[in-house]
């Protein structure tokens, strides 16, 4: 096969070849491969940028775009004016990786065409079914036997984890599974799916994963539409925010959590380090952690429970996803985050053909992401990824479609 040979093949097929790479996504999240998800990105990424047709952002992803290219250029900003760390490839690798989910989200919408998309999406819900049908019963058995699949007991339920040694990943690809799989069966076939996850959602006992079902029920009950109006959000955020209130006192109220202390942190590096941040590897990110970055001596972590620089004692530096916006970018940078998170809202309330419960489905799962990302990193994660490369999978931009189709007659 000659080079042109070959480069008409990935050009013909690449919709089958990131297909292929999205499959062994949750293999990826299984056997921890960290850099997965970077991995899969990068290809989308090439992929988006070699072999295009043409570009048809739409409104919303365009806004996308701006606030990312904003925060990259406030990043690279704060870096050369804080010299906390040099100038190296660091800040590179820490740029992609905090925004990774975006950039997944965004290129894995506009490169699919439609028929590669059907191939793709015929697999996922074929795998989706076996996975919530496989799971459930040894959520069930573990309840009752020690199988090496529960860890500790919360609530009165043993967490169950399945073959995942992480239980938000694991109830994180369920959730995925059942959105999957809502967009294309019928309520009388799609009850007994949900029945089955929700089961194996409970029994992971993760506030994170219980905030999924609660917000799916309240839009579910309390919308009339599948389109979802942005004041409806407050109302669901109040509730989970009672309902968490004893997680919300460990992680936040109380000043002894490491947690607290590492947001409290962000925010005095966020004053410090006014009107832009530290920049890019400096706090909360992997590349900080990996690192150790000269902040946290500074401010005393490396003598911390959790934060300090002895292997396997830095389990909390990686751990919460605003507190490195806040800490790297600022509080403009925060501002641009939630920009996005508002635009990714419109582009899933755009698709009005979408019937009540999986636009119900799919808010959830972007506030859960949203709202857990105030105490983890989960969001940053293999699993975080993984949802988002769901999202853009299931809402393709039909405007690019349509501009590949006239560029195609």
């Amino acid at each position: 096969m000659n080079r042109y040979t070959r480069s008409s093949f990935l050009i013909k097929n690449k919709g089958i070849i990131i297909a292929l790479a999205l499959l062994f996504f949750p293999i990826g999240i299984l056997t921890e491969i960290h850099s997965y998800d970077e991995i899969f990105v990068a290809i989308c990424l090439l992929y988006f940028v070699f072999f295009k047709k043409k570009w048809a952002f739409d409104k919303s992803e365009k806004m996308i775009l701006i606030c990312l290219i904003v925060s990259f250029i406030l990043g690279i900003v704060s870096n050369a004016k804080s010299k906390i760390i040099p100038f190296n490839f660091s800040v590179f690798i820490d740029l992609f990786s905090i925004y990774k989910y975006v950039l997944v989200f965004l290129f894995l919408r506009n490169i699919s065409k439609i028929e590669n998309r059907q191939i793709t999406l015929k697999l996922i819900i074929t795998l989706s079914k076996a996975f919530i049908i496989i799971a459930f019963p040894f959520g069930i058995l573990s309840q009752f036997v020690d199988i090496g699949m529960t860890y500790q007991e919360r609530y009165g339920i043993k967490a169950f984890h399945f073959i995942f040694s992480n239980h938000s990943h694991f109830g994180i690809l369920i959730i995925a599974s059942l959105i999957v799989i809502s967009f294309f069966e019928s309520n009388k076939k799609f009850i007994i799916y949900f029945l089955l996850s929700s089961i194996s959602l409970i029994l992971t006992t993760k506030g994170v994963v219980y905030s999924f079902l609660v917000f799916s029920a309240i839009f579910f009950f309390f919308s009339r539409n599948s389109t979802i109006k942005i004041r409806a959000l407050i109302i669901p955020i109040a509730i989970l925010v009672a309902i968490s209130s004893l997680q919300i006192n460990t992680y936040l109220k109380n000043e002894n959590s490491v947690r607290m202390i590492f947001l409290s942190y962000s925010i005095i590096t966020a004053n410090e380090y006014l009107p832009f941040g530290s920049g890019f590897a400096t706090y909360g990110s992997a590349e900080a952690a990996k690192n150790y970055s000269p902040l946290y001596y500074k401010y005393g972590f490396n003598n911390r429970y959790g934060l300090s620089d002895n292997p396997g004692d830095d389990m909390y530096l990686n751990d919460n996803y605003w507190a490195t916006i806040i800490g790297e970018l600022g509080y403009l940078g925060f501002i641009l985050m939630l920009l996005i998170f508002l635009y990714i809202f419109k582009i899933f309330n755009a698709y009005t053909h979408i019937d009540k419960r999986t636009k119900a489905f799919l808010i959830s799962a972007l506030l859960m992401l949203l709202i857990s990302s105030i105490a983890t990193g989960i969001i940053k994660s293999n699993a975080g990824t993984f949802m988002f490369a769901v999202f853009a999978i299931l809402l393709p931009n039909n405007k690019y479609e349509n501009a590949n189709q006239t560029a195609s007659c």
